[in-house]
């Protein structure tokens, strides 16, 4: 049906929207959407365009094939404007139900073409979870293992060098048990000890208090 393509910018108040949008869907679903082109043309947009044709607009909904038939210039251009389709009638709609659909389709587009509300953010909507990103977590863990390497890496380089002077005074070199030996003692060593077990505390903590802080946060907890 064609009758997107004629509806009036009238003013409609008062109208019975809910029973536009029933007839709407009803009668008009199968070939019109309230914006763009589905077998006829798109019904938002044209009430300006008809402004001064309210009593040919409820003839052309009840009997489109009447007027065209009739030589109407202005039925016969708007069908073949859409491709000779011939528009369903709709004899049994009143003057008033047609404003009806009217009224509902003007709401409806009002409603798609509105821009979209902004959310509204609750207290940690959106907020960093530290204590689901173990990142920092494993990065103190990481530092640590990285911090052993080194002194043993350091051990390794000083008994070899150490075993390089020793073999070129003469003396016997450090063996690989001897490097091993030593790297123990090391390890073993109190301040060595004290160093790591700091970083494990400090990430755990870390974690906990990350936790801690994030308790409530995502459900909109106020203090």
């Amino acid at each position: 049906m064609l009758l997107a393509a004629l509806a009036l910018p009238c003013s409609l108040w008062g109208q019975d929207v809910a029973e536009g949008e029933q007839l709407f869907k009803q009668h008009c679903t199968a070939c019109h959407k309230v914006q763009g082109k589905l077998v006829g043309p798109q019904m938002a947009g044209v009430n300006a365009k008809y402004a001064n044709d309210r009593e040919w607009l409820y003839s052309w909904v009840k009997n489109s094939a009447a007027l065209i038939a009739s030589g109407d210039e202005k039925a016969v251009a708007l069908y073949e404007a859409n491709n000779k389709q011939q528009m369903t009638a709709f004899p049994f709609l009143t003057n008033e139900q047609i404003d009806n659909i009217l009224a509902w389709v003007d709401e409806e587009d009002a409603r798609l073409s509105a821009p979209p509300e902004p959310e509204v953010q609750t207290a940690g909507t959106g907020a960093y979870d530290v204590a689901s990103d173990p990142t920092i977590y494993y990065a103190l863990l990481g530092l640590v293992g990285v911090l052993v390497l080194i002194a043993l890496l350091l051990v390794v380089i000083t008994a070899t060098l150490i075993s390089a002077v020793q073999a070129k005074e003469g003396k016997e070199p450090f063996s690989f048990a001897d490097v091993m030996s030593r790297s123990r003692l090391i390890l073993q060593n109190k301040f060595v000890l004290t160093a790591i077990t700091a970083f494990v505390v400090v990430g755990g903590s870390a974690k906990w208090i990350a936790e801690a802080r994030t308790i409530g946060l995502h459900e909109g907890y106020m203090p």
